[in-house]
């Protein structure tokens, strides 16, 4: 579900959370929940600019070390959290 909420002055609060699920037996370990939280602000000529922190949490740690199952040209695998907390910083414009 989401809300985007208008503050004022051209603010709006954004907010999401989220519940995915992977279909099929044994596919539970993959289910996981997400949220948003952020701030938009609306500029003149049809700009905006956005932050938010997004964060998920799987069912379980499959996403904690993350790999797509390639190596790297030290034939190690590299790992990410997809779930971590991130920050993202967007300028938009609408046409």
């Amino acid at each position: 579900m989401g809300a985007n909420i208008d503050l004022g002055n051209a603010w709006t609060l954004n907010l999401h959370a989220g519940n995915g699920r992977v279909a099929g037996t044994g596919n539970g370990i993959w289910n996981w929940r997400d949220a948003k939280a952020g701030v938009t602000k609306t500029l003149a000529g049809g700009w905006s600019v956005s932050g938010a922190v997004t964060r998920a949490w799987g069912a379980t740690d499959a996403y904690d070390h993350y790999t797509l199952g390639i190596p790297n040209a030290a034939g190690q695998f590299d790992t990410s959290n997809p779930a971590a907390a991130t920050f993202v910083l967007a300028v938009s414009k609408t046409f």
